[in-house]
């Protein structure tokens, strides 16, 4: 499986699959910062929801993903790579090593996005 591939996947946890049914842009952003380290826009709602902003999150947010955050906060906790998120510094560090892939093959950061919950 590709990279390209792996982000048009439904993902296996209940929350995480809302989230992809309510915006999949939004799910595919968050998929492509802890994969591949992408950053989304500074100040969107996936930066603030990567950066732990509840207040910028919420303010950005439209009907369909102001119901989704608990969901959202439930995938970031049980999904992502410790240390990845939570504040900016935290963010930008993520970025600048590339996510999962700037530490191993593209195929073992699948795998281990998988069994995430990714």
């Amino acid at each position: 499986m590709t990279i390209s591939e792996f982000y048009n996947t439904v993902p296996s946890k209940p929350y995480a699959r809302r989230i992809q049914e309510a915006n999949p842009s939004v799910f595919r952003s968050l998929r492509q910062f802890a994969l591949q380290g992408r950053l989304p826009s500074k100040g969107s709602f996936v930066w603030a929801c990567i950066t732990n902003d509840l207040s910028l999150a919420v303010g950005k947010a439209d009907q369909h993903m102001t119901d989704r955050i608990e969901d959202i906060v439930m995938y970031l906790n049980n999904c992502f790579p410790v240390g990845c998120w939570g504040d900016e510094e935290a963010v930008k560090g993520w970025s600048e090593e590339r996510g999962l892939v700037g530490t191993m093959t593209d195929s073992h950061a699948i795998k281990v996005a998988q069994d995430s919950g990714l």
